[in-house]
């Protein structure tokens, strides 16, 4: 059986894009780079915009003197220091004030148990009683054989027997009378009282303790005004001369004393001593206390251009500061100059310093920081100047 041929399908012809086509991307693509480029070179045409001013606080360049300063703790004395020490031992039954509390002369400061002294002196007066009726019975026999003597009714060694006997039993009353006489001195020494006007600097026992002869009880501090000792390594001991200024801070208060007397003399941790006088305890503080002190080495001043240290940054001859050269008219901002400058004394608050600056001109102050982010040309207005009142 024959079975019939099915047709082959006809073959696809190829449809082909218009040629007007082709160019369409290649325009797209160049349009895109002409605009990129065209608003590249609008941007580089514009004028940059403005730079925000500073905000600066600024001091004064003047004319003066910077003493270096040397950082140290003073401790505050009295003029006159009084150590009590018992002369018996005992227990402590009583005792007076604490530190910082003043006493009047002849104020009981330790009473000391002294019961067993009592005890010894009254022993004692009974046996001075009794050795005071053998003495009068010995000298009444004396009398009695010296008036029979003269009669001649005993020899003389029996006179001079009876004159032994009196001798020593008179001799007995006294021993007894001394050794009661120690020991009322003893049960005075029970009680410790303040020798004039003083303030307790410190006590050194409580009810309780026994005292001991060569263990101190209490310290007093008496006299007018203060000594205010620092000690300082011998390095920095060299740099004080009499006359340097001594300023003490605490509480936000301070007082400045000069220094009188300096002891070169070394102990053994390697520090001397510079001393000044108080007229009266600073800050009313008492004997043996510590306060905050700064020595102003005002001998080693170095005249010249001084200026806040918060305005310098940098070191010796490696620093500079910001000089503010205020807006041609009102509202506008001014101009910061950096001017070089070398260092030549740092105090505690201030730079004497020489560059090309003149008294009077404002330079900025800040954290260096902050300072050291600033350029020269830098706009830059200020708020309120240091040290001014808002």
């Amino acid at each position: 059986m024959n079975t019939p041929a099915t047709p082959s399908p006809a073959p696809r012809t190829r449809q082909r894009k218009p040629w007007y086509l082709l160019p369409i991307p290649i325009l797209l693509i160049a349009g895109g780079l002409w605009l990129h480029f065209h608003r590249l070179h609008q941007a580089d045409a514009s004028p940059p915009p403005q730079a925000t001013p500073w905000a600066v606080q600024t001091g004064t360049v003047q004319r003066g003197a910077v003493s270096p300063t040397l950082q140290s703790v003073a401790t505050v004395e009295a003029p006159t220091t009084i150590t009590l020490v018992p002369q018996i031992q005992g227990t402590v039954t009583a005792i007076g004030p604490r530190a910082g509390v003043a006493v009047k002369r002849g104020e009981l400061l330790v009473r000391i148990d002294a019961r067993a002294v009592s005890s010894n002196i009254a022993a004692l007066e009974q046996q001075r009683a009794a050795a005071r009726a053998n003495a009068d019975y010995a000298a009444k026999q004396q009398a009695r054989m010296d008036a029979v003597l003269a009669e001649g009714g005993v020899s003389q060694a029996q006179a001079d027997q009876a004159r032994t006997a009196a001798d020593a039993a008179r001799a007995s009353v006294q021993a007894l009378s001394d050794q009661i006489a120690a020991l009322q001195v003893q049960l005075g020494y029970a009680e410790i009282r303040a020798p004039q006007d003083a303030v307790v600097a410190q006590r050194m026992v409580e009810v309780g303790d026994t005292a001991a002869p060569g263990k101190p009880v209490y310290q007093l501090t008496a006299g007018q005004g203060a000594v205010v000792r620092v000690s300082l390594p011998a390095e920095q001991l060299a740099q004080v001369k009499p006359g340097d200024l001594l300023r003490l801070s605490q509480g936000g208060q301070t007082i400045e004393l000069p220094i009188s007397r300096i002891a070169p003399a070394v102990n053994a941790a390697g520090l001397g001593t510079v001393e000044a006088d108080a007229a009266s305890s600073p800050f009313g503080l008492p004997s043996g206390s510590s306060v905050a002190a700064t020595i102003v080495l005002q001998s080693q001043a170095a005249p010249g251009l001084t200026v806040p240290v918060a305005a310098v940054v940098g070191s010796g001859h490696q620093a500079h500061v910001l000089a503010w050269t205020p807006g041609a008219k009102p509202g506008e901002p001014g101009r910061l100059r950096m001017v070089p400058v070398k260092v030549l004394q740092e105090g505690a608050n201030t730079a004497a310093i020489s560059g090309a600056l003149q008294p009077g001109e404002q330079v900025v102050v800040g954290q260096t920081a902050v300072l050291a982010q600033m350029r020269d040309g830098d706009a830059a207005i200020t708020t309120v100047p240091a040290g001014a009142q808002p």
